[in-house]
C-alpha cells in the first residue's frame, strides 16, 4: 500500500442533531491484496476556526475497517451563531491516516473542501375553494444546487372526524378531489443528499413543515354574515378605538377588492382564481376574529359552487 491508495468520503450530516461529520473508508483492501483486519484509521479535521477534531491513537481508532468502514466517533460540526446556527462556511481540511498494525507503517490522504450552503426554508402552500371543490397542496421548497437525490414524504390528513386514511405521496404537488369541510393537516418532510462536484463533499439535509388548512365549502353568499359582523365591529370601533377602526376599514376594503376579483374570475371560468379570492376573504375574516371554519361540526362533502 502507498499513500495514493488511501481514499475516503466525507459527509456533513446536517439532518442530525447535533450536526456532525461522518467519514467512510473507501480503500480497496482486497484489490491491494490486504486484509482490513490489519488496519486502523484515525482522523484529523480542521475548519474555519481551527482544529475541530484530532485523534492519533490507533488503539482507539475512528474507523476499524474490519468492523465497519464508517467512522464511529461523533464529531460535531461547529455552528455559526451569526448565521442562524448553521454550520460555518469556509474551508475544511480532513486528513485520514491508516496504520498497518502488523508493521506499524502509516499511510494518509488529505482532502480540502470549500463548504458554503444556505439551508433551504420549507415552503408549503395549501389552498382550496368552493368553486372547484378541490384541495391543492404544493411543496414549493427551493433546494438550491448540487442536489443528488431527494426523498419526500407529502402527507395530507383529512378532517379527523372522517376517519379516512392519510394520503401519502412523494409528489411535490397533489390535488384532492372530493374534499370535505373542516380542518385538514398537511405535512411535508424532505431528506436531500447533496454532492459538491468540485471537491466531492457530500452533505445531507432534512426539513419538515406542517400546516393546517380549513375547508369551508361555502360560496360567496355564506360570507355575508361574517362580513356583516365585521362591519358592525368597524362601526363600534369608530367611536371607541380609532386605530382599530382604521384597521377594519382597510380590511373591509380588501374584502371588497377580493369580492370583485372573485366575480370577474368566476365569470371568466377561472375557477382556481375564484377559489383563491374566496380564501382571501375567509382569511381576512379569520384574522379579524371571525371564524368561518366549521370545525366542530360534522364534515360534509363539498360540491362546486354553481
Amino acid at each position: 500500500m502507498t499513500n495514493g491508495d488511501v481514499n475516503f468520503t466525507t459527509k456533513f450530516r446536517l439532518d442530525l442533531s447535533p450536526k456532525r461529520v461522518v467519514f467512510t473508508d473507501t480503500i480497496d483492501y482486497s484489490g491491494l491484496g490486504e486484509d482490513p483486519v490489519n488496519f486502523k484509521g484515525v482522523l484529523r479535521i480542521s475548519g474555519p476556526g481551527g482544529v475541530i477534531y484530532e485523534n492519533t491513537d490507533f488503539s482507539n481508532p475512528d474507523i476499524d475497517p474490519d468492523t465497519s468502514k464508517e467512522s464511529t466517533t461523533q464529531i460535531n460540526l461547529p455552528l455559526d451563531p451569526g448565521n442562524d446556527y448553521e454550520v460555518f462556511h469556509g474551508q475544511y481540511t480532513v486528513k485520514y491516516t491508516v496504520q498497518k498494525t502488523t508493521t506499524e507503517d502509516e499511510y494518509y490522504k488529505s482532502n480540502v473542501y470549500g463548504f458554503a450552503f444556505d439551508e433551504p426554508t420549507m415552503a408549503v402552500n395549501v389552498d382550496s375553494g368552493p368553486y372547484s371543490a378541490k384541495l391543492r397542496s404544493d411543496d414549493n421548497t427551493s433546494l438550491g444546487a448540487d442536489v443528488d437525490s431527494t426523498v419526500r414524504v407529502h402527507r395530507i390528513k383529512y378532517p379527523t372526524d372522517l376517519g379516512f386514511d392519510d394520503i401519502v405521496t412523494a409528489l411535490a404537488s397533489y390535488e384532492v378531489d372530493p374534499i370535505y369541510t373542516n380542518e385538514w393537516t398537511i405535512s411535508v418532510t424532505l431528506t436531500v443528499e447533496y454532492i459538491q462536484s468540485a471537491d466531492d463533499l457530500r452533505y445531507k439535509w432534512y426539513g419538515t413543515k406542517t400546516v393546517t388548512h380549513c375547508v369551508t365549502g361555502a360560496c360567496i353568499s355564506s360570507f355575508y354574515s361574517g362580513i356583516d359582523e365585521m362591519f358592525t365591529l368597524y362601526q363600534t370601533y369608530i367611536g371607541t378605538n380609532p386605530n382599530m377602526a382604521d384597521l377594519f376599514r382597510e380590511r373591509l376594503q380588501q374584502i371588497n377588492t377580493a369580492w370583485q376579483l372573485l366575480t370577474i374570475a368566476w365569470a371568466d371560468s377561472e375557477v382556481a382564481k375564484a377559489d383563491a379570492h374566496a380564501e382571501t376573504i375567509r382569511e381576512i375574516l379569520e384574522v379579524s376574529g371571525i371564524d368561518m371554519c366549521p370545525t366542530g361540526s360534522p364534515s360534509a362533502q363539498v360540491s362546486p359552487c354553481v
